[in-house]
């Protein structure tokens, strides 16, 4: 077969159709007679503008077989389109009436640049026949940066989190074939990755917050000194190194977010065990727990909602920890699940220093830490999973046993169906 004849066959055959685009990248699957949304493609179905993109071109990268692949961008490709932003293949008879093409050696697939067209990544021109045949193309310059992220292969959060999601989608395929339809993942491979990264994003913020206080008051006790031209530009790299470190946790923080557990039905009795499980060397024997024997239901994240249990545990671990010796106190941290008609309270009690009555708002909020050298994450992602995916409420009070209370109350599964 010659260039021209395969070209042509290739043209003909490639119908970039949306919901077989939607199979090969796994953004869908089959599941008898109809389409199941992945974890993958609800991801995608979350995110807006060029975020939903950088989406779809990760995943394509992810799951690419090579230069020639119908469906997704390769690193070879994406070096291309790098390389040569503007360019194409034309088709035409030499001086002995053979087709060839001009370049002669072309190892991509005519229907990547017609769906790189549709994406808005590049723009994609067909030559008409009498022309010789072929197509030309121009990147944008605007996508640069993201052909630059697939050409360089290197795990940005969005290729992390891909590929958690694509290995938690194959093992339930495996699982589904093995027709063991009772075996569940304990922690997926995408919650694991996601908690890993939240937990990452709280370090890195813990430590650079207070490096950014430091540097600030640094420029404070060196008064006139600190206005040479030298400092202040030692100043400027120092805070732009810091700034950089910050928004790529923040940025950590947002993609994890994406590939959570969609909201189901769980018993908060068994979430709250395994939060105190997570965090029982912290305790160290200090916790007072009471659970009631009945399950209750509630519909929420359940993977998120053991996290926001878990740092309530941490930071009243922290705060018994922290009372001098002298104070008298015996380090008690108490966990306490009260079942109503239409919801659930969980309180976490314990008897430190307790919350000044004045910031018992203000620690929900994003940034504000309730002890030195805290991020202030850890409270805002309690409100957050609680108020803003359970529909509850959270709250921090004064406790009977002299420290803090902080309060949940998330609705009954029985509350939320009425």
């Amino acid at each position: 077969m010659n260039a021209l004849t395969q070209a042509e066959t290739e043209a003909k055959s490639e119908d970039p159709k949306p919901e077989q685009y939607a199979l090969e990248i796994q953004a869908v699957r089959r599941a008898g007679d109809r389409m199941v949304i992945t974890r993958s493609g609800s991801t995608f179905l979350g995110l807006r503008g060029l975020d939903a993109v950088r989406w779809l071109l990760t995943l394509e990268a992810a799951q690419t077989q090579g230069p020639r692949d119908e469906w997704r961008i390769s690193q070879e490709l994406a070096a291309q389109l790098i390389t040569v932003p503007s360019g194409g293949l034309t088709y035409y008879q030499d001086e002995f009436g053979d087709v060839v093409s001009e370049p002669p050696v072309w190892n991509f697939s005519t229907s990547a640049f017609e769906r790189l067209d549709l994406m808005g990544i590049l723009t994609y021109t067909p030559r008409p026949p009498e022309w010789g045949g072929g197509f030309s193309y121009e990147v944008f310059k605007s996508s640069r940066p993201l052909l630059e992220e697939i050409a360089n292969g290197h795990p940005t959060p969005f290729a992390v989190l891909a590929a958690a999601l694509l290995r938690d989608e194959n093992a339930q395929i495996l699982d589904a074939l093995r027709l063991n339809v009772n075996q569940t993942l304990p922690d997926g491979a995408a919650e694991a990755t996601a908690l890993q990264a939240r937990m990452v994003a709280h370090e890195i913020r813990n430590a650079l917050i207070p490096s950014q206080l430091a540097l600030s008051r640094l420029a404070s006790d060196l008064g006139d000194s600190a206005s040479s031209e030298p400092f202040q530009r030692s100043r400027a790299r120092v805070e732009a190194g810091l700034l950089r470190a910050l928004q790529f946790a923040d940025e950590m923080l947002r993609v994890a977010n994406l590939g959570v557990e969609p909201s189901t039905s769980f018993d908060v009795m068994a979430a709250v065990r395994d939060a105190v499980a997570g965090v029982s060397s912290e305790l160290n024997g200090s916790l007072q727990l009471t659970v009631p024997q009945e399950p209750a239901l509630v519909s929420g994240p359940r993977a998120r909602f053991v996290l926001a249990v878990t740092n309530l545990l941490r930071n009243a671990a922290q705060a018994v920890h922290a009372a001098p010796p002298s104070s008298g106190k015996a380090g008690t941290v108490a966990l306490a699940i009260e079942v109503r008609e239409q919801e659930v309270a969980i309180h976490v009690d314990d008897d430190g220093p307790g919350v000044p009555p004045e910031q018992r708002r203000a620690i929900f909020e994003q940034g504000i830490a309730l002890r030195p050298g805290g991020s202030g994450q850890g409270l805002s992602m309690v409100r957050q999973v609680v108020e803003g995916e359970m529909q509850g409420a959270v709250s921090c009070g004064g406790s009977p046993l002299g420290g803090a209370r902080f309060e949940i109350v998330v609705p009954t599964k029985k509350a939320q169906s009425r």
